[in-house]
């Protein structure tokens, strides 16, 4: 099964976007719990785009790939934002107390929880976060 879409890269089309998520993992015949772990991921680097990505009201796209073997999902997000490699983001220290922490950094850090495997590529001025959960325990 594949699935491809792209959306403009603005809040007002959020909840279309995890609604059509929602409905494609819900043809999958996925257990709740790796549905509910696709959706946190996918959904936090929908949020992070959105907001970050195209600074000074530039507009801009995100592209969406989601496709499904018998071993696996893999889901591909793509904008032609500012370039950012999650991957660098170092780990929140989650052992001070919240007041003491600085603030960010916890949604990457959850994405990389939520994932079994995560990739950044830079592809032609773009943005590609390539996202896989194995279905084969």
């Amino acid at each position: 099964m594949k699935y491809h879409q792209t959306w403009p890269a603005l809040i007002e089309h959020l909840q279309e976007i995890l609604k059509t998520l929602r409905d494609q993992l819900g043809c999958m015949n996925l257990t709740e719990e790796k549905q509910t772990r696709i959706r946190l991921a996918v959904e936090e680097i929908i949020v992070n785009i959105i907001q970050y990505a195209y600074p000074d009201g530039r507009s801009g796209d995100i592209d969406f790939m989601m496709v499904k073997t018998p071993d696996r999902v893999t889901c591909c997000v793509a904008d032609d934002g500012i370039a950012f490699n999650p991957l660098t983001v170092k780990n929140p220290d989650t052992e001070s107390s919240l007041l003491h922490r600085p603030v960010g950094g916890l949604g990457v850090f959850f994405i990389k929880k939520f994932v079994d495997e995560i990739k950044y590529e830079r592809i032609e001025n773009a943005n590609h976060i390539t996202l896989t959960w194995n279905l084969l325990e």
